[in-house]
């Protein structure tokens, strides 16, 4: 019998751990629920235990039934923490049960930082939250009223379709409280529509303001030549002022995804365009027109190949393009370089000039040099001017008053010493604020870029062009290329930009970029006609173009080297035409010049005894006309250009063609065919005579 009472008494004590209870100085309470530090975000829990069947209960101080040792009561909770008592009290013993239970009935705050827009140009939605909230057990995300994924990360990335896009967040805490944000956005991942109404480049333009309008996306934010245009309800309208001979004019649509389409239109005015400017020239010859100020930002300026805006608030050139009688190719959409402000402008005949003034300790120098020829050549130019000593001692005798003595390197390092009461100290001035412009060249779409050797190789639409660094100018350039952007990190050096004109034979036009680079080739004369003309000097040198008469054409070239080079003269349009038909002579300061064997013998100055030497190349739209300079001091150097004469045979033909047409005609028509049988014999006795004679002289 004990040791039946032991045990179960053993099991007892087993059942009630684990649970509030009390049994110190009364009969024992066991609390069931809630458990003690219970967390819930309902506000109604229910009280449940065990006590002695006869023991006397109370809840928080209130009645609570004992039935039958068994006791349950709803309670409702205040918000934060609820303290439970539950007291027995059985023959003047009284006994304890606590449990602490927290309501939290506050759901967390939780925003959707990004996407922060309704619209996106990817599929690749990544969705990043937030919360305030520092009890949170987990995140909830879905897209579309898909299955939600649960995550502990505030970032999940979803993988989109074109289209609407519903994206739900919630933010669950300890306590079961879910906080919810949605977005509603759109995935668009296609570039807008650009259609253009007018004008209708098929039809002529003859007036010199023209509108240009079209339509394209609702809400695309809509650009001509870099200017805003208001877009109404998917249609946009504009006028702008024409030169008379390219007017090349860039449309970009940037939908609200930013999606962003580009159509570039050549608008060519007609045979009666009307010509108000009275600056403005209507001739095809190669002659930069300048348009004004049509609009407060942007000046144009056209000419027969090369086609530019000028920015005049920015110095900027935008939308770079070189045409000729195939096609026009846009090479850059804008060009820009570093702490660049254009205070000398000039626009006069096939050249147009923009440079910024040295200002020693300030500002580098810089200056840019286009050229309307079938190359589109371009010159940006970084290297100080050769009187920088002067600019120095400015710069230095306003910094540091007294008596000075100036070194300037050859590197164009400076230091100076001051001889101040008989001491002597030498300063270094900081040469980091001339150094390493950058000159950056944005490309359009379907540009090709390669690397070579001192530069980039770019192609476009069968066309190929080179942005190089001038070996022969010292310095150094470093080329990177990334998100269609060439930039060129100039020290002190010279830019060239070429397009290769067509010569049937494009190692040529290889050699003649090369020749350039490297100093070989000083100077390059790009010729129609002898109003005409283009001049593109690399070196130190001046070339003139003079023609004295319809047939000769003389280069006046000049330098302050002794060291010689070659010229190149680019011969198309007109004068090549011509050609054909022509003999050339080519003189060096009255003297006939003999050919050169190869391209190597002609730039190898060394091997003709000082002697200039000349090399021909022609092909199918233009010829090269190489012209070694041994030596400088001043030198003219003509070309002649002599009709051919017509040969022997041929002026017998004629003549005889010329003395019986007209008595041909005259005759019967039935003696016609007995006349011309007798007129055929004789030509072709004739033939044989003048056969026989030739021969005969020959032995």
């Amino acid at each position: 019998m004990r040791t039946k009472n032991i045990f179960i008494i053993i099991i007892v004590f087993v059942s009630v751990s684990g649970f509030a209870s009390s049994a110190a100085n009364g009969s024992a309470i066991v609390l069931r629920s809630p458990p003690d530090n219970y967390l819930t975000n309902i506000s109604v829990v229910t009280v449940t235990g065990e006590a002695d069947p006869g023991a006397e209960l109370s809840l928080n101080g209130t009645f609570l039934p004992n039935n039958n040792g068994i006791f349950s009561k709803n309670i409702t909770l205040a918000e934060g923490l609820n303290r439970i008592i539950v007291t027995a009290q059985q023959n003047g013993k009284i006994s304890t049960a606590i449990v602490n239970v927290t309501l939290d009935t506050m759901s967390p705050w939780i925003i959707i930082t990004s996407p922060d827009t309704k619209y996106i140009n990817t599929t690749a939605l990544n969705v990043s939250y937030t919360s305030n909230a520092t009890d949170i057990e987990s995140y909830r995300v879905r897209l579309n009223k898909q299955e939600w994924v649960i995550t502990n990360e505030t970032r999940y990335l979803f993988n989109a379709t074109e289209g609407p896009a519903f994206v739900e967040v919630q933010a669950i805490d300890h306590a079961g409280n879910i906080g919810k944000a949605s977005l509603n956005l759109t995935v668009d991942t296609i570039p807008p529509l650009i259609e253009i109404i007018k004008p209708d480049i098929n039809e002529p333009i003859v007036s010199r303001i023209v509108e240009i309008s079209g339509r394209t996306g609702i809400g695309a934010n809509i650009t001509i030549n870099g200017e805003n245009v208001t877009n109404n309800n998917g249609t946009w309208s504009s006028e702008i002022l024409l030169s008379a001979v390219n007017n090349l004019v860039r449309i970009e649509s940037t939908d609200l995804a930013g999606n962003k389409a580009v159509k570039t239109i050549n608008i060519r005015p007609g045979e009666n365009f009307s010509n108000t400017m009275p600056f403005l020239d209507l001739n095809q010859s190669i002659n930069f027109n300048k348009i004004g100020k049509f609009e407060e930002k942007s000046q144009a300026v056209s000419g027969k190949y090369v086609s530019y805006l000028f920015d005049n608030n920015y110095s900027d050139f935008m939308g770079y393009s070189i045409n000729n009688s195939e096609s026009e190719t846009v090479w850059f959409n804008k060009i820009y370089i570093s702490n660049f402000t254009a205070e000398n402008t000039s626009v006069s005949g096939s050249v147009a000039r923009y440079s910024q003034n040295m200002k020693f300790g300030l500002v580098h120098y810089a200056g840019v040099e286009m050229h309307d020829n079938k190359m589109g050549t371009m010159l940006v130019d970084m290297r100080p001017p050769e009187d920088i000593y002067s600019t120095a001692r400015e710069f230095l005798m306003n910094q540091t008053p007294g008596r000075l003595r100036i070194n300037v390197s050859a590197d164009n390092n400076v230091t100076l010493e001051k001889r101040d009461t008989g001491t002597t100290a030498k300063y270094y001035i900081d040469q980091s604020w001339k150094e390493w412009p950058d000159v950056t060249f944005e490309l359009p779409d379907g540009v090709i870029v390669t690397d070579i050797n001192n530069g980039v190789r770019l192609q476009k639409d069968n066309k190929e062009a080179y942005l190089i660094t001038a070996k022969f100018a010292g310095g150094s350039a470093d080329f990177t290329y990334e998100s269609n952007k060439i930039v060129a990190r100039v020290n002190n050096s010279l830019l060239i930009f070429r397009q290769h004109a067509t010569t049937g034979d494009n190692i040529y036009d290889n050699l003649v970029t090369e020749g350039i680079s490297n100093g070989t080739i000083g100077a390059e004369i790009f010729i129609d006609s002898a109003e005409s003309y283009d001049v593109a000097a690399f070196g130190d040198m001046s070339v003139r173009t003079d023609f004295p008469d319809p047939n000769t054409m003389d280069l006046n070239v000049s330098s302050n080297s002794m060291n010689g080079t070659v010229l190149v003269v680019n011969i198309g349009g007109n004068l090549y035409n011509k050609l054909s038909n022509y003999n050339l002579t080519i003189r060096y300061d009255g003297e006939d010049i003999y050919p050169a064997n190869n391209f190597e013998d002609i730039i190898d100055l060394t091997n003709d005894f000082g002697h200039s030497e000349y090399l021909l190349v022609t092909g199918s739209t233009g010829t090269y006309i190489f012209v070694s300079v041994p030596k400088f001091s001043s030198h003219i150097i003509s070309f002649g250009f002599e009709p051919k004469p017509e040969s022997y045979a041929s002026g017998i033909f004629d003549m005889l063609n010329f003395l019986t047409s007209g008595l041909f005609m005259a005759l019967p028509a039935g003696s016609r065919e007995v006349v011309f049988s007798l007129w055929w014999f004789g030509s072709v006795m004739m033939i044989y005579i003048l056969i026989r004679k030739a021969v005969r002289k020959k032995r």
